[in-house]
């Protein structure tokens, strides 16, 4: 069973590949717009960056599996069975 810190972390990637897929849920218009979240979800998401190597060695993801998986996101298409899934299991961290 993944501890409480665990699951707060793996929420926080899957909520920035949300935003990455246009799909977060974040209040965008409060904090600059969806392309806005969206660039940043895209450019904190890179294994160049600490926090995000950080964030996701809290998460016990593997960094460069969940780059891989931004960068998918990120490109054009079809992503709604991705989304899906994410939005599932972010769900399913809520206690």
């Amino acid at each position: 069973m993944l501890s409480s810190e665990t699951r707060l972390w793996q929420a926080v990637v899957i909520q920035a590949m949300l935003d990455i897929a246009g799909s977060g849920t974040t209040a965008f218009r409060e904090i600059g717009g969806q392309e806005q979240v969206r660039a940043d979800a895209i450019s904190w998401a890179d294994t160049s960056n600490r926090e995000f190597l950080d964030v996701c060695s809290l998460a016990g993801m593997d960094c460069r599996a969940v780059a891989a998986v931004a960068k998918s996101l990120s490109l054009p298409g079809d992503h709604s069975a991705v989304v899906s899934r994410l939005t599932a299991y972010r769900a399913s961290l809520l206690p």
